[in-house]
This record gives C-alpha cells, sequence and structure tokens, in this order.
C-alpha cells in the first residue's frame, strides 16, 4: 500500500476545504443591488416598485439569498447609506434580512475602512466570514481593506454565479 498517495489525498481535500472560504453572513447593498432602477428594465410583470416608481425590488435576488439562508442557516443583514424612508415601502419584501445597519444612523461612511470595522461590532463575526455584496467600487475596495470577501454586483447572474463558484453558496 501507497501511503504517499493517501496523505496526498487528504492534503487536497484539506486544500480544498480552505479554499472554500466559509460564510457565516451575508450583507447586501440596498441601493442598486436589492432596490435596482426601474429604467433599467422590468425584471417581472408583477415587479414591487417604490411609491415614486424609481426602483423595483430585485425579486431574484431575494428568492435566491433566502434559499440560501434556508439551505445553509447564513443570516442576510443590509448595509447601507439609504435613509430608512428609502427602504420602507419594501420591509415586508425584507422580511429574510436579520438586521438593516444603516450607515448615516450609525454615523458612518460606507466608502471608508473604518466603517466596515465599525459594521463588525454590530454583526459580531469575523470578517473572513462575512460576504459583502455592494455595487459601489469604492465600498468594495473599503470592505476587502477591512478583510471581508466581496463580490461587487452587476447582475444577478454573474453574482451567483460568483457566489457559487467561490463560496459553494
Amino acid at each position: 500500500m501507497d501511503i504517499g498517495i493517501g496523505v496526498h489525498r487528504c492534503v487536497s481535500l484539506v486544500c480544498l476545504f480552505l479554499l472554500i472560504r466559509m460564510i457565516e453572513v451575508i450583507v447586501l447593498d440596498f441601493l442598486y443591488v436589492i432596490a435596482l432602477p426601474s429604467w433599467s428594465g422590468s425584471r417581472s410583470l408583477n415587479s414591487i416598485k417604490d411609491p415614486s416608481g424609481l426602483y423595483e425590488l430585485n425579486q431574484e435576488l431575494l428568492a435566491h439569498v433566502a434559499e440560501i439562508q434556508k439551505e445553509k442557516d447564513i443570516p442576510v443583514c443590509v448595509f447601507t447609506q439609504s435613509r430608512p424612508a428609502e427602504y420602507e415601502w419594501c420591509k415586508h419584501e425584507l422580511s429574510l434580512v436579520t438586521g438593516i445597519y444603516n450607515a448615516r444612523a450609525l454615523g458612518i461612511d460606507k466608502g471608508t475602512v473604518e466603517g466596515y470595522e465599525t459594521l463588525l461590532e454590530h454583526i459580531h463575526v469575523p470578517p473572513q466570514h462575512i460576504l459583502f455584496i455592494d455595487d459601489s467600487e469604492d465600498n468594495i475596495q473599503a470592505a476587502k481593506s477591512a478583510e471581508y470577501n466581496t463580490i461587487r454586483y452587476t447582475d444577478n447572474e454573474s453574482l451567483f454565479q460568483t457566489m457559487k463558484q467561490q463560496f459553494s453558496l
């Protein structure tokens, strides 16, 4: 029996396990991730729009995240600079969200490392176990600097593919 082959397989499995990052919390941005501009094209005939008609709920994303939450028991939070009145219209649809952290109310800036370090005080999870999804490159870079796992949102298809490939979500 060649012990070298067994050891090699074990080392490979450990390496694979380490490559699949363990995510304990998903943090989503609100505007341009959960709420998309209506002018960008309707996602469905039954879309939920804000009272002004400028934004519609990204129901496909919320359904996908709800499935992950159900299967893997991963909490979902929102970190936003939007005023509460800007997301009040869809609070019922955000029932899967365990916390909405408003940067303005917390007195922090989402574009800074300090903003993400302050968020950690509320989430109580190490940054290496958080997946942060935002459309803003500045916010993504600040979160990366605070050691969060990040995905820059451009569209649902790309997001879902990246979540599956990089995080097994």
